[in-house]
């Protein structure tokens, strides 16, 4: 191998020092054109660095510090090879440990096409606001109809409905929501064209969830 192994040696210990071990590597050994391919077992990673000269090697790596594609750099000593190793371990570290701020939107987005989906973890958060504010509403229009009632009058069917969006498909849903409104209006002897208003706040807090179902 063109490499000493002393030098396989250093470059284990780069990539221990740097948090990860050389067992999460594939190490690919190019003998003919005096190269090596570090390629990362979970990730799409790889260092692939191969001798120009008696002593300078090209390099070529994914990920950067900044980008997802190729890098490539000319010229490099042993010494810079190892140290642009420990930089690649590092992107790749961070990369796995970086969270997906957009996350909960692309699962809302993909729940919007499914009526039949059950909410997310995320939208249930919406989903309790709307309901909050939906019954806020509803007793706002009963007091001024003349039908006196405070929240506490409905915290048993705001309890029910906030527990049923954590396992009622969200169309079923809307729906049980709905026919709850309705039949509160009939207890309190309220006209059930009141209930339109109270949807309307339902959809307007709740809108990127309830997208594709409040058309239904």
């Amino acid at each position: 191998m063109f490499l000493k192994p002393s030098q396989k040696g250093e470059l284990g210990n780069v990539i221990i020092s740097h948090g990860m071990q050389p067992t999460d590597f594939e190490f690919k050994l190019d003998e003919e054109n005096s190269a090596i391919t570090l390629k990362h077992k979970e990730s799409d990673s790889y260092f692939f660095f191969m001798l120009d000269q008696e002593s300078y090697f090209t390099i070529e790596f994914v990920p950067s510090a900044t980008s997802n594609k190729p890098t490539r750099i000319d010229d490099r000593s042993w010494a810079g090879v190892l140290d642009m190793v420990g930089s690649w371990t590092g992107y790749i570290l961070d990369d796995m440990s970086a969270e997906d701020p957009w996350a909960d939107t692309q699962a809302s987005s993909e729940f919007e096409d499914d009526p039949e989906s059950l909410f997310s973890p995320a939208e249930l958060k919406t989903i309790d606001s709307a309901i909050d504010a939906s019954f806020e509403k509803l007793v706002a229009e009963a007091n001024a109809n003349g039908v006196e009632k405070k929240i506490d009058d409905v915290l048993v069917e705001i309890a029910e409905l906030k527990q049923l969006a954590r396992s009622t498909p969200r169309a079923k849903w809307l729906e049980r929501f709905k026919g709850a409104i309705a039949a509160k209006l009939f207890d309190w002897g309220l006209d059930l064209a009141i209930g339109t208003g109270v949807l309307d706040v339902l959809y307007e807090v709740a809108k990127p969830v309830l997208k594709l179902v409040a058309d239904l």
